[in-house]
């Protein structure tokens, strides 16, 4: 065990909770602001722009089956 242990890790949980409940209490305020940002935008945005290129890593045949 080395000096002061007990006080860091007590520090590194109190953050950890500390930034989960930021996190949570702001998600809502950050959704609302993006959301009426990104409404106010003209309808010829790159924002606006409909894209079938997103694709999902984690389930994606090509990205999963490719060789390192």
């Amino acid at each position: 065990m080395i000096s002061g242990q007990e006080v860091i890790e007590g520090a590194v949980i109190a953050t950890v909770l500390l930034s989960i409940v930021a996190h949570g209490l702001t998600t809502n305020l950050g959704i609302t602001l993006y959301t009426n940002r990104v409404g106010a935008l003209s309808d010829h945005a790159p924002e606006r722009e409909v894209s079938d290129d997103l694709v999902d890593r984690f389930w994606d045949d090509t990205v999963s089956s490719q060789t390192p």
